[in-house]
């Protein structure tokens, strides 16, 4: 089940407790969601600030994205509520510490570390809702490429070869397509 369809009775029956017991600790399911988001921006393990900018760089964005993999049905948008804010900020400081590292201008690094980070976690959702999905919905890799063959205007060949493409693969090289952009616009030696 992903977290948008549990309850907090949910919740209450994995944790052996009464419903309202919860509502000690969150004031509703909102609450509780925020508080998930802010506990995958918590885990992002922040690499030193002496290495490479684009490992540093790498490494807080794979992070965000595999924490949000891990849980579907949790939208990146509930990153902006309390507490969530203070570890997104975190995560978001580190990635444009990196890109400033990097020569790029702090007005564009603070666009970029914006994209980025939200980026990697709408990538990460979306892929955990297609991971769910597959599991909802037990087909074989030939019945799914068949239901995308038949869209219409050929867009069916185009989704077929897309869905044949592994998730990691795809955020990856969304990645590497805008850390290049970002190498672009670095000062050269005439600058």
């Amino acid at each position: 089940m992903g977290a948008d369809r549990m309850t907090m009775k949910d919740v209450a029956n994995h944790l052996g407790v009464g419903t309202m017991s919860l509502y000690y600790y969150v004031p509703d399911k909102a609450a509780l969601l925020t508080q998930m988001a802010g506990e995958l921006y918590a885990r992002v393990e922040l690499p030193p600030p002496d290495a490479p900018w684009e490992h540093r760089l790498r490494s807080v964005l794979t992070q965000v994205y595999e924490g949000f993999v891990m849980v579907p049905g949790l939208e990146p948008i509930v990153q902006f509520g309390e507490p969530a804010l203070t570890h997104y900020g975190t995560v978001a400081a580190s990635a444009l510490d990196a890109i400033v590292a990097s020569g790029v201008s702090r007005p564009d690094a603070a666009r970029a570390s914006l994209l980025l980070t939200g980026y990697a976690a709408n990538r990460g959702a979306a892929t955990a809702r297609r991971l769910q999905r597959l599991r909802d919905v037990p087909t074989s890799t030939d019945d799914i490429v068949a239901r995308l063959a038949d869209l219409p205007l050929g867009l069916g060949s185009v989704a077929a070869e897309a869905a044949a493409i592994p998730h990691d693969e795809v955020f990856s090289f969304g990645l590497d397509l805008m850390i290049d952009g970002l190498k672009a616009r670095l000062p050269g030696p005439d600058v």
